[in-house]
């Protein structure tokens, strides 16, 4: 076996198989509600990214913009903290 190809292989294993519902359809419509400045449905999607991987920094984060923005300091703050815990360099 190509050493590129089983590098690849091993590099994704993982990560597809605790993926079996991948978050990223919720965090990038999340994004997308975002731009729009609909942060309720912002906040809705990035929920559902969050239960379904509970380790994406950037969900916290953007989420954190979305709570951010209707005064919710709290919820703001404690997805903050978390994103920066795992690993959101810009958190």
């Amino acid at each position: 076996m190509d050493l590129h190809i089983a590098f690849v292989e091993i590099s994704f294993h993982e990560t597809i198989e605790d993926n079996l519902r991948p978050a990223s359809p919720y965090y990038n419509r999340g994004n997308a509600y975002t731009a729009l400045g609909n942060h309720i449905l912002a906040v809705d999607n990035y929920n559902k990214a969050v239960k379904i991987n509970f380790q994406l920094a950037a969900s916290y984060s953007n989420r954190e913009v979305s709570y951010r923005s209707f005064g919710n300091r709290r919820q703001a703050s404690e997805d903050m903290e978390t994103a920066a815990r795992l690993g959101d360099a810009t958190a």
